[in-house]
């Protein structure tokens, strides 16, 4: 007998209708669509449902799929759709202390709590990025590129205070390898480029780290200066980054060369790289 049957059972032996049981929280049309199996009510639902008929929502779940099952079930069912804020609302009737599930149930909490971080610009965002690293700590599925994750969102909360940003990333940095903190710095340096950050990519891209910097953070150390328009600053980590590249990823070089010669009226080195572009 599947959820909507049990519903339709449980509704006749209360002798109410559809229209009845539905009240002013979900419409007749939905309950029929339950009822039937062609439709799947939310946690919300199910729990109005089964205080309306007096039973308790295990009775609808069935003992075989257990309540905590059926509670993933609609939380991944949400998170597939992106309804995050859906997810945690589900979650809050999760049962804790269920080997087989609470793993599970923790890393799609981080993630929705990721995703809901991303999506608020007050002190909203500062709360799901806490929560998001608590149920880290339960979840035995933390991999690296959760943790960077997780890294990342704590740094875009500080991107608008320079201090607290500086603090967070030597904090972060002091408990990793040095060749680990390179490979974050870089990552870091991408993240903010990309989110039109530019002042806090520089910082992690200082002078003493590009002594030995390979090709690719050259590109981002010209990038960095590119967005800053520090055209010569620019032209100089552009050539020392063309000298490194493959042959396939000279080309970005030669263009963003040309770009900075010519802001410089620098028209013969600007023909020089527009001329490569060409070979």
């Amino acid at each position: 007998m599947h959820l909507g049957e049990r519903i339709k059972q449980a509704r006749l032996a209360a002798k109410l209708t559809q229209q009845q049981l539905c009240g002013t929280q979900i419409t007749r049309n939905m309950l029929s669509q339950i009822e039937n199996g062609s439709a799947s009510p939310s946690m919300a639902t199910l729990l109005y449902l089964a205080e309306r008929l007096e039973r308790p929502v295990s009775w609808f779940l069935g003992e075989e799929a257990g309540t905590n099952g059926a509670i993933l079930e609609e939380a991944r069912r949400q998170y597939k759709s992106g309804d995050y804020a859906g997810v945690e609302e589900t979650l809050e009737h999760y049962l804790w202390g269920d080997s087989a599930f609470d793993d599970e149930a923790a890393l799609l909490r981080v993630h929705c709590c990721l995703e809901l971080a991303k999506q608020e610009e007050n002190g909203d965002a500062r709360r799901y990025c806490r929560q998001a690293r608590q149920w880290a700590e339960k979840c035995c599925y933390l991999s690296v590129g959760l943790q960077l994750e997780l890294m990342l969102c704590q740094a875009w909360l500080c991107r608008k205070q320079p201090e607290e940003l500086e603090r967070f990333l030597k904090k972060e940095f002091s408990v990793l390898p040095e060749r680990e903190q390179a490979q974050i710095r870089l990552l870091f340096a991408r993240y903010f480029l990309k989110e039109s950050l530019p002042l806090q990519a520089q910082k992690l891209l200082q002078a003493e780290f590009m002594e030995n910097a390979q090709q690719e953070a050259r590109c981002l150390q010209g990038d960095t200066y590119f967005a800053l328009e520090k055209w010569e600053q620019a032209r100089e980590a552009y050539v020392a980054g063309e000298k490194q590249a493959k042959p396939e990823e000279k080309l970005y070089f030669y263009k963003r060369l040309e770009q900075c010669c010519l802001t410089l009226e620098d028209y013969k080195g600007a023909y020089f790289y527009a001329k490569k572009q060409q070979k």
